[in-house]
């Protein structure tokens, strides 16, 4: 019986232990030009973009996102609140989420976030890699991320670019190295930056947690 049962499943296209998977990340599609916020950036055509969030009084604000898994609405709405979070719950093996945030804090300076400093667009930036399941993509299970903060004219305001990755390959590795160095600041008057050159897309340095 139990032979006649494991041929019945195999038949039937059963598969045990079947673990979800994102969409392969490659290079084999087209890629285009995304804006979010002040943000523009080179991600594959058939990506999910998701909506924003925008919290009057908030720090923090979730101006865009992309990824090669269905985004749902990052808000929920209560009787008297308004909660917002990822636009997932959850990457699978293979998924990548992008997530773009402009941030405002009366303490904050580039100075205190972890990474490499570089430049995007004329201003300052830091570019942070964590190889762990902390940080920035934490909350969505990743176990690579890749952040970018870039330091806008009027102070203590910045740009946070979250790239989360599960599972991390080659392609995936490749993808998201393809979008930092896309990555543009738009928006901005020509007096409002430096003239200076952009350093490399990335590099590598020691994990460490954001520290929210």
């Amino acid at each position: 019986m139990a032979i006649l049962a494991a041929a019945f499943a195999a038949g039937c296209g059963f598969a045990a232990n079947s673990t979800p998977t994102a969409p392969v990340v490659g290079f084999d599609g087209p890629w285009v030009t995304r804006t979010a916020g002040l943000v523009a950036l080179s991600v594959p055509a058939d990506w999910h973009i998701g909506e924003p969030w925008l919290r009057p009084g908030s720090f923090a604000n979730l101006v865009g996102s992309f990824s090669n898994q269905p985004l749902s609405h990052p808000c929920s709405t209560g009787p008297n609140s308004v909660a917002c979070g990822p636009p997932l719950g959850s990457l699978q093996a293979g998924g990548m989420l992008v997530e773009i945030y402009e941030n405002g804090s009366p303490q904050w300076t580039l100075d205190h976030e972890p990474g490499t400093p570089t430049m995007v667009s004329g201003l300052a930036a830091r570019i942070a890699v964590q190889t762990t399941d902390h940080g920035a993509c934490g909350g969505v299970g990743a176990d690579s991320a890749r952040t970018e903060f870039i330091a806008l004219p009027t102070a203590a305001n910045y740009v946070e670019i979250d790239i989360c990755s599960r599972g991390l390959n080659s392609s995936q590795y490749a993808a998201g190295t393809r979008m930092l160095a896309s990555i543009r600041v738009t928006g901005l008057m020509p007096s409002d930056v430096h003239s200076a050159p952009r350093l490399g897309a990335w590099t590598r340095v020691s994990p460490a947690s954001r520290g929210w």
